[in-house]
């Protein structure tokens, strides 16, 4: 019994170890296995990763040595000579822990050009994170408020002065209407004048209808050189009734007396008829016409009056939109500047007080017309109901009309279309704002020839390639969004633009003549802030973005010397004063500084090509031009040299400039240049669309056999 249990143990003990050497040998087969799997996906990542990298090796040597990036250049190979690195890396693997490739497939590669710009921007910001900043890169990063400051400064002045296009607008109206009711001639921009004396329009006007004697009480007009000017235009409305009246009634009394006359007197009797007849046709033909003229003056004058509520809206919607500008930006253009802003706004949009100091009251004159415009009509449709071939049957008839028409046309009242001309200057014909917006415009248009004393020393080239790196953009991408562009990577960004490319006083030798090379374009600093296609038109465009950079800093201090405030004020109201509206003056009062800051402006940019430099702030000592040289459009600098020295050179506002520039525009301009440089140097076809910066690819490898797949992602960036 004992025997029988004892081999029953022993046959436990045997099944026993058999499964857990079974289990031991499974946990062994699954490690190993697991092992070799893990060895071979890191094979694969080895392979993979060497691969890329020998791939990725082939760089560019000639964008190397030129402008220290990596990129290499995409061919049709591409994938075919990756895959042979992998299989190169991977076929020595056999056995248990082999791997072979199955399949390869490129996914994404990113260029050059991609991504708006910040593929370039990252290559550039990680050669340059190595450099050190320069002290004019130290000093562009301080002065950058002061540039945000002058920039929104123009910004607002140019707004006021829009206004002036609105206020002058109002201007019109009240000439157009002094033209219309009045009879006096004008322009855009006052009156014309003969002799010292105002002009007669050649046409009729509301108030050639005058009611009664010719006076100048009769007409309304207190002015005496208007009164003697438009005394011969006046016509006595009813005089032309009264005297066709006479003869209707000339007519009638002469048909009374018939039955008692001889033959003879029935003849002389029929003559005086015929003459009354005549008479009283022209003088009818000469009140219809004086009616329907006035009629249709007083209806363009209501149109043109009417007009007036329209254009005060649109001055004081800018107003407003312009005081909401000031409030937004006042932390960058300060309370001093902001508060002398607001309070010339509030000035400008103040209509109610204007009203009361300018040459008329044009609401006033728009509900006295509108009155006149009925009884003229009233009028006019009694006068229609006359005859005009008089002869005895109809003459009682007519002289009852014409009783009507006088009663009609005596309350045609011109009492109210009363002008205040005591502000007028008559001596010479009103330009306005003309010649300041001509000088204005001469600047703009002349503005190199203004500030490069040599003009023909400017480069002509011209390039004309459409297919530069500049042609794949295509507006703003968020890829990376991570990669913010601070002030010190813009700064970097721009030392590196000009540790690579030249811009114009680069072109010049010691004698101060051009350096002839063969560069398609010379100034390549000037194309990556303008990217015109020329030399010149670069030149223009940078001369117009520095000068408006100079003008709002002028403006700045224009607004805070009083002294200079005054002048540009009195000559607004000697030119615009005639109107007495403030709103307008103040506007070309704007106008007036700007065109001072823009002749300022003029004179730096001058100092600057001549190699001087100039200070960012002006004050009273470094003020050069004065209103009287400006109206001579004299730009001579009369600055001492010591200030030569003070202050930023071309190329140091050249990098504000491009500081500021769009991003995005700057990276492809910054690849335009360099295709540009690569280019001049042999290789015509050379485009940076053409160069990989990234890749991400996806092998398929099989693990000991066909029956294990893995995939194993690829992505490498320089």
């Amino acid at each position: 019994m004992d025997k029988k249990i004892k081999d029953q143990l022993k046959g436990q003990i045997t099944a026993f170890a058999s499964l857990v050497i079974v289990l031991v040998l499974s946990v062994v087969c699954a490690s190993i296995r697991s092992v070799s799997m893990s060895v071979a996906k890191t094979n694969a990542n080895i392979a993979c990763n060497l691969s890329v990298e020998s791939v990725f090796a082939e760089y560019s040597k000639p964008l190397l040595d030129e402008f220290d990036i990596l990129f290499f250049k995409k061919t049709d190979q591409l994938e075919y000579k990756l895959k042979n690195y992998i299989e190169e890396n991977t076929k020595y693997r056999t056995g248990f822990t082999s791997e072979k490739l199955q399949s390869l497939k490129i996914n994404e590669m990113i260029m050059a050009t991609d991504n708006g710009g910040t593929v370039m921007k990252q290559e550039i910001l990680d050669y340059m994170n190595y450099g050190i900043l320069s002290e004019a890169a130290q000093l562009i990063i301080g002065s950058e408020e002061q540039v945000k400051k002058s920039e929104k400064t123009k910004e607002i002045v140019d707004k006021i002065s829009q206004c002036e296009e609105y206020t002058s607008q109002i201007d019109r109206i009240v000439l157009q209407l002094i033209t219309k009711v009045e009879g006096l001639d004008t322009n855009d921009y006052g009156f014309k004048s003969r002799h010292n004396k105002p002009i007669a329009v050649g046409e009729n006007f509301v108030k050639a209808l005058c009611i009664g004697g010719v006076t100048a009480n009769n007409v309304s007009v207190t002015d005496t050189k208007v009164y003697d000017v438009l005394y011969i235009k006046y016509i006595n409305a009813l005089e032309i009734l009264t005297n066709m009246n006479f003869h209707a009634e000339s007519i009638i009394e002469d048909a009374k007396d018939e039955l008692d006359e001889s033959d003879e007197t029935i003849q002389t009797n029929d003559n005086d008829i015929n003459s009354y007849e005549s008479v009283f046709l022209r003088n009818y033909d000469e009140f219809n016409t004086l009616i329907s003229s006035v009629l249709e003056k007083t209806q363009e004058a209501i149109a043109i009056a009417e007009s007036y509520d329209s254009a005060i809206k649109q001055v004081t919607n800018s107003v407003d939109s312009t005081k909401n500008d000031v409030e937004t930006n006042r932390s960058i253009i300060g309370d001093e500047l902001a508060n002398n802003f607001g309070e010339d706004l509030s000035k400008l949009g103040d209509f109610e007080n204007a009203q009361s100091r300018s040459i008329c009251d044009v609401n006033n004159i728009l509900g006295a017309l509108k009155r006149d415009q009925e009884i003229l009509n009233n009028a006019q449709k009694i006068f229609n109901s006359i005859n005009k071939e008089l002869n005895q049957e109809n003459a009682e008839q007519a002289m009852a009309s014409i009783n009507k028409c006088v009663d009609a046309i005596s309350k045609f009242d011109n009492t109210k279309l009363v002008f205040d001309y005591s502000g007028v200057d008559f001596s010479s014909d009103s330009d306005g704002l003309g010649a300041i917006k001509k000088i204005i415009s001469t600047i703009k248009d002349g503005m190199v020839g203004l500030v490069v004393e040599e003009p023909s020393k400017i480069s002509q080239k011209s390039i004309h390639i459409d297919d530069l790196a500049s042609s794949q953009q295509n507006g703003t991408s968020n890829y990376w969004s991570n990669i913010t562009t601070g002030a010190k990577d813009n700064v970097l960004y721009n030392e590196y633009l000009f540790s690579r490319f030249n811009s114009y006083t680069d072109s010049f030798d010691s004698k101060k003549e051009p350096i002839k090379t063969d560069d398609l374009l010379d100034y390549k600093l000037e194309y990556i802030l303008c990217g015109n296609d020329s030399d010149l038109e670069n030149i223009k465009s940078s001369i117009l973005q520095l000068s408006l950079i100079r003008e709002g800093a002028n403006l700045e201090y224009l607004f805070t010397d009083s002294e200079k405030k005054y002048e540009s004020y009195a000559l607004a109201l000697s030119l615009l004063g005639f109107t007495g509206n403030y709103a307008v003056i103040k506007a070309g009062q704007y106008l007036i500084m700007s065109a001072w800051a823009y002749g300022e402006s003029v004179i730096d940019m001058r100092k600057l090509f001549r190699g001087e430099k100039v200070e960012v702030d002006k004050n009273k000592s470094n003020w050069t031009l004065s209103l009287t040289n400006l109206l001579a459009m004299d730009f001579t600098s009369n600055s001492s040299n010591a200030d030569k020295d003070k202050g930023f050179n071309y190329e140091e506002y050249l990098r504000v400039l491009i500081y500021m520039e769009n991003p995005n525009n700057k990276y492809y301009k910054t690849m335009d240049a360099m295709e540009m440089k690569m280019i001049e140097k042999g290789n015509k076809d050379f485009r940076l669309k053409n160069y990989i910066y990234s890749l991400n690819a996806t092998a398929v490898f099989s693990i000991n056999g066909k029956t294990n797949f893995y995939n194993q992602e690829i992505q490498y960036e320089y």
